[in-house]
């Protein structure tokens, strides 16, 4: 590994090639049976299968039939960026599968291209941008999640743009308005990730104030630091301002009446009644726990977990400073888990967007291991400790809630092993002058290669027997169903690869109040997954006896290994 490239010198001509490679090879990644069913073990919840496609509701009703609002269900109330994006598709590709999902995939190139230039800036290192780099890409749980158009993945794009933008207004102050413009975007996309835009000002205002104590030292009277501060939080302040008066006004205010029911029926799904079950969610029966949710990349994570006391031993105890980088990443982290966690209704995809931060972390690990100076820190007895018990509740934890194979298990408590023994090792050899940088070398390549295998394998898993249930169905009901009105929560998958009008029903939800009255549909598309929770949700809306007399069977389709019927409507 070359040490010029490392302290931040221009890469040569074969790195940039190499880079192109590793960006062509991670993104091609994402085009292989773009049309094919996500992974039936990605999520307990079926809707990984339903919502991309609930999703494109407005703007498929607004291609094919002139109306962006047919019925009660407006996804655009929930996330109008996703909508735009996916009518702006379907008006140049047509509706369906394949025009649904050039939207996250073109999404997932930008976001490439943003996150690998944002660590660029950072670090000014080009070799330590792509390590941070692989870290996410090459992340199946990440992959997978991001090449299906859900709000989530949406969501995550715009908290990448917001970085990089962040990044870069620390050095031009026009791109801190870009980074706070598009932080209002990142809350348009899903409410409850406003913690992300005061994430960026909190992190915003570390870094003034550094930069301020520093221009003290350089004797600025009281005058020229308050200049300074108000040049400062203006950018962001005003890209705030801007964008947020911009929603409200083409936004918020014409659908005020719209939004604030579809917020209170959101509530009594998934928010904490109070702070007793909130604090029940997060730590009690049902605590998702970081390790439980982010099995399926055990390594990274070991990684990222390790920078926890890393951090604290440098904000608290250590005389080093942490950066206001830094203190971004671990709010965006730490932050976002207790707000997701203690959610009642949280399906995986809810931590999409925890991912980033997760790599990141594991980035800084590495960065801050292999730059290393023997000197203080190893010889703090504190930190020492501190990292040696960290490193066993890391072994303990994991082993409790990671439920991965016999081999994948020895890995990481090996892993962990080589780790607190070089510790040991470095801690007697502080004294001693060179830096031996080859042995931390290795072990940061050892972590970045057995990820890769590890993901890999994932992929190679899926890729090798992929299924393709959706597309097949949507197509044959297509054939069966013409001009016709389907109701079900999966009726706008159905309805995707044909001209049939879907019509979402669901008890104490949407079109609830006589929906047969109302909009005289024609056939009903249940799926018999997760334990009839769909059938439960139609059972006060049509009535027990409209289901029983009215309902005649046309045909079954094998889904997420559960059974989907399409009913025909008997007239009376």
């Amino acid at each position: 590994m070359s040490l010029s490239l490392l302290k931040g010198q221009k890469p040569g001509y074969l790195l940039l090639i190499g880079l192109i490679l590793v960006f062509s090879i991670f993104f091609a990644a994402r085009t292989v049976h773009l049309l094919a069913d996500p992974p039936a073990d990605l999520s307990w919840s079926g809707g990984l299968y339903g919502d991309e496609f609930m999703y494109a509701h407005n703007a498929r009703n607004k291609v094919l039939f002139g109306k962006w609002v047919t019925d009660e269900w407006n996804p655009y109330l929930f996330n109008p960026i996703l909508t735009f994006f996916d009518f702006a598709s379907f008006t140049i590709l047509g509706t369906g599968f394949k025009a649904l999902r050039m939207v996250p995939l073109l999404w997932a190139g930008l976001s490439m291209i943003l996150f690998f230039w944002a660590l660029y800036f950072e670090s000014r290192s080009f070799l330590w941008a792509l390590l941070g780099f692989c870290f996410l890409e090459a992340n199946y749980f990440f992959l997978m999640y991001t090449r299906i158009s859900l709000s989530d993945a949406m969501l995550t794009n715009w908290m990448i743009l917001s970085l990089f933008l962040w990044v870069l207004g620390k050095r031009y102050k026009v791109a801190m308005f870009f980074s706070a413009f598009a932080s209002v975007g990142v809350f348009s996309c899903k409410p409850t990730a406003i913690y992300f835009l005061t994430i960026l000002f909190a992190s915003y205002v570390f870094h003034f104030f550094r930069e301020k104590r520093m221009l003290q030292n350089r004797g600025g009277g009281f005058k020229e630091c308050l200049s300074y501060g108000v040049k400062m939080a203006f950018p962001f302040i005003l890209g705030v301002g801007v964008a947020g008066l911009i929603w409200l006004i083409v936004f918020y205010i014409p659908n005020h009446g719209e939004i604030s029911r579809f917020s209170a029926s959101w509530k009594r799904l998934a928010m904490p009644r109070d702070m007793g079950e909130y604090v029940s969610r997060v730590f009690g029966k049902y605590s998702p726990i970081v390790f439980k949710h982010f099995r399926w990349f055990p390594f990274v994570l070991l990684l990222a977990w390790l920078y926890f006391p890393i951090s604290f031993y440098r904000f608290i105890i250590g005389s080093e400073e942490i950066t206001a980088f830094e203190v971004l990443i671990l709010g965006w982290f730490v932050i976002g888990y207790f707000a997701v966690s203690g959610l009642h209704y949280r399906p995986p995809r809810y931590f999409i967007s925890l991912v980033p931060p997760v790599a990141i972390l594991a980035w800084l690990a590495c960065r801050f291991f292999y730059e290393l100076e023997y000197s203080e820190v190893l010889n703090h007895k504190v930190f020492s400790v501190l990292f040696v018990a960290w490193i066993c509740l890391t072994v303990f934890l994991g082993g409790k809630y990671i439920h991965f194979d016999k081999t994948e298990g020895l890995v990481a408590l090996g892993l962990a092993v080589v780790i607190i023994t070089v510790l040991v090792v470095l801690r007697f050899l502080a004294q001693v002058k060179g830096r031996f940088r080859l042995g931390r070398t290795v072990i940061i390549l050892s972590f970045l290669v057995i990820s890769l295998f590890h993901n890999v394998k994932l992929y190679a898993k899926w890729v090798s027997h992929p299924t393709f249930d959706e597309i097949n169905t949507s197509r044959r009901v297509g054939d069966l169903v013409k001009d016709g009105v389907i109701v079900g929560l999966w009726s706008p998958m159905v309805c995707m690869e044909n001209k049939n009008r879907a019509l979402l029903v669901a008890s104490g939800w949407l079109n609830e109040k006589q929906p047969y009255e109302t909009y005289h549909f024609t056939h009903v598309f249940l799926w018999r997954g997760n334990r009839d929770a769909e059938l439960k949700m139609l059972m006060r809306p049509l009535g027990r006896r409209f289901i029983k007399e009215r309902l005649v069977l046309m045909e079954r389709y094998r889904i997420k290994n559960a059974w989907a019927i399409l009913f025909k409507v008997k007239p009376e």
